[in-house]
């Protein structure tokens, strides 16, 4: 038996249709996890903004209650002709617009330029080493993790579209059924 039929564990030859076609569909799990994330962001965001101007709106009340408890000593002390003015240092009013969230990593860009070198490339076979298996096949990068992790705070909130109330693509549907576990679309 020849060596060129012994199989490579090393290597994997795929077809050039075949690895476009696992690609383009890869990108497109990517890019609906992303862009569902993305829109959930913002959702998410609003509600943080919310809460923040909530707390904030009633720290100002209660200065404002605290400045006018003031103004009423100071006005009965003027009423009794008594010049011992009490001071007040009040606790400044701060707002914090950090809202701690962290914008979801679009990884577009590494599935356009695999699809970009296969579609360039003359040969209509190709040898995938397992880490480009791993990566271009099996959809397996080595920034999967930490994107599934920003994306399952945010994916399922915002897998519907907003102007239209209906799932932004199929994968978004995949979303609310898995209850925003990215992982089990992508």
């Amino acid at each position: 038996m020849s060596e060129t039929n012994v199989a490579n564990m090393n290597n994997v030859v795929v077809h050039k249709d075949q690895l476009l076609a696992i690609l383009r569909d890869n990108k497109e799990k990517h890019d609906a996890v992303y862009e569902a994330a993305v829109d959930g962001y913002w959702e998410v965001a609003k509600e943080r903004l919310a809460q923040k101007q909530k707390l904030f709106n009633s720290a100002v009340e209660e200065m404002s209650q605290d400045f006018q408890h003031l103004v009423n000593r100071v006005q009965t002390k003027i009423d009794n002709k008594d010049n011992t003015f009490p001071n007040y240092v009040g606790a400044a009013l701060r707002f914090d617009g950090n809202l701690e969230l962290v914008y979801p990593e679009n990884h577009t860009r590494d599935y356009e330029k695999a699809i970009r070198m296969v579609e360039l490339s003359v040969y209509e076979n190709f040898s995938l080493t397992e880490k480009q298996f791993q990566e271009y096949v099996l959809n397996d990068w080595s920034w999967k993790e930490q994107f599934l992790s920003v994306a399952n705070v945010y994916a399922y909130s915002g897998c519907i579209a907003p102007r239209t109330g209906h799932f932004s693509n199929k994968y978004s549907q995949a979303l609310v059924n898995s209850k925003g576990d990215a992982t089990k679309v992508f």
